[in-house]
C-alpha cells in the first residue's frame, strides 16, 4: 500500500477549485458539473429543469465527457501551474489483508454505487471521501460526505483501507455513527448538611383564645 500525503500550503492541503481560472462559458460548465456531473444520469423531477440541462448539453456536447470534466477541474485548480508536492510512505499488506479489503469491497455492494451519494440533511460545513477502483475488468468511483448515518457500508469500507494505512487516529469517517458519551456536568453542587435541632416545648397562651359571650334566647 502506497500512502501519498500532500504538502503544499500545509499537511495534506489542496487548493480547493476556483473559477477565476476560468472563461465565463467555462465558469457556467464548471458549475453545472459540479453538481450534475454526471449529465445523462441525473433525475429530474421538473421538467423546465431538464430541458434546460438538455439544451446546454446540445449546444456543449463536451459537458458529457470526463475528460472534459477533468479539464474543467485541473485549470480551476491550477494543478497545471506548479506541481502537486507530496510525500510517500509504503506499508506492507499480508496476502490475508489484502484479500479482506477486496472481500469487504465488494460485499459492500460498492461496484453498484452510482458515483455521488448526496446527504439527506443540510449540512453548513463538513469534508468529503472517494474511493476510486481500477481493475482489468471494471472501473468504479463513488464519494460522498459526512453528513449521514452510513447506510450503504460505504464510510465503514473506506475506513477499513484508512486502518490498514495506519491512519485511523487521524482519520475517522465514522464518528457521526458512535453513540455520544454522556457529558460530564461542569458544575459541582456542594453538599449542604443539615444539623438536627431539638424544639422547645411551647405552651399555649389562654390570654389569646376569644371568649364568645352566650346569647340569651
Amino acid at each position: 500500500m502506497v500512502i501519498k500525503r500532500g504538502t503544499n500550503g500545509g499537511e495534506g492541503y489542496v487548493s480547493y477549485p476556483h473559477d477565476s481560472n476560468l472563461t465565463e462559458i467555462e465558469k457556467l460548465q464548471f458549475h453545472i458539473l459540479s453538481r450534475r456531473f454526471p449529465l445523462e444520469q441525473q433525475k429530474y423531477g421538473n421538467p423546465i429543469l431538464k430541458n434546460y440541462y438538455d439544451s446546454i448539453v446540445k449546444i456543449y456536447p463536451q459537458m458529457l465527457d470526463v475528460k472534459y470534466y477533468k479539464y474543467l477541474l485541473d485549470k480551476a485548480s491550477g494543478f497545471n501551474k506548479k506541481p502537486y508536492k507530496y510525500t510517500t510512505t509504503k506499508v506492507h499488506l499480508t496476502y490475508g489483508e489484502y484479500k479482506h479489503l477486496v472481500s469487504k469491497i465488494n460485499e459492500s455492494g460498492y461496484w453498484r454505487l452510482p458515483y455521488e451519494i448526496m446527504c439527506e440533511d443540510d449540512f453548513f460545513d463538513g469534508y468529503g471521501y472517494s474511493l476510486e477502483a481500477n481493475t482489468k475488468n471494471k472501473y468504479n468511483f463513488v464519494q460522498a460526505y459526512i453528513c449521514n448515518a452510513d447506510k450503504n457500508r460505504f464510510a465503514a469500507i473506506c475506513q477499513e483501507i484508512v486502518n490498514c494505512a495506519g491512519l485511523e487516529k487521524q482519520i475517522d469517517l465514522l464518528w457521526f455513527t458512535r453513540p455520544k458519551k454522556p457529558e460530564a456536568s461542569k458544575h459541582v453542587h456542594p453538599q449542604v448538611f443539615i444539623q438536627d435541632v431539638t424544639l422547645a416545648d411551647v405552651k399555649e397562651d389562654s390570654s389569646r383564645h376569644i371568649k364568645h359571650k352566650k346569647h340569651k334566647k
